[in-house]
C-alpha cells in the first residue's frame, strides 16, 4: 500500500549528492565547487566536438556537402519552395485543428485536442495572427 504516510516513513538515503569525483587525470576532488567544474570540463570536452571549427575550415563544410549529397534526399517542388514563405490561413489552421486528437495535447499548455475544436472558430484568428507574426511573414505586431 503506496500512502502519503508510507512514503514520509519509508527511509531515504542521507545524502543524494555527489561527495567525491575524480578528474580527467585521476584525482579525487571532495569540494562542492571543485566537483562542479570537473563536471562542467567533462561535458564541454563530451559536446565540443570541433574545436577547430570556424570560418576558417572550408574542409569541414567540402566534407558536409559531399555527405549530404551522398544521402539521396528529396528535394522540394519548386511550387512548394515558394508556399513556404507564405502567410499562413486560417483554412490551414482548421484543418490542423480538426486532425487533432480529442484527448491529446498537441502544445505545452496542456490543453486537449477537444478544447482547440470546441473553440476552433474564437481561436483560429488569434493563432492566425501569433503563427504569422513568428513566421515574420503577417501584419501582426
Amino acid at each position: 500500500m503506496d500512502t502519503l504516510l508510507a512514503r514520509s516513513l519509508r527511509a531515504r538515503p542521507k545524502h543524494a549528492h555527489i561527495t567525491t569525483i575524480k578528474d580527467s587525470r585521476g584525482h579525487t576532488k571532495t569540494a562542492p565547487a571543485e566537483i562542479a567544474t570537473v563536471f562542467t570540463d567533462f561535458y564541454k570536452t563530451l559536446y565540443n566536438h570541433f574545436p577547430q571549427d570556424n570560418n576558417n575550415t572550408p574542409d569541414l563544410l567540402e566534407a558536409l556537402h559531399t555527405h549530404l549529397n551522398k544521402l539521396n534526399l528529396t528535394k522540394l517542388h519548386p511550387t512548394a519552395k515558394t508556399t513556404l514563405g507564405n502567410e499562413i490561413t486560417a483554412d490551414e489552421i482548421g484543418r490542423a485543428i480538426t486532425r487533432l486528437k480529442g484527448h491529446k495535447a498537441p502544445r505545452p499548455d496542456g490543453f486537449e485536442g477537444g478544447y482547440y475544436k470546441t473553440y476552433r472558430l474564437e481561436l483560429t484568428p488569434h493563432m492566425l495572427k501569433w503563427y504569422n507574426h513568428l513566421m515574420g511573414v503577417g501584419g501582426a505586431t
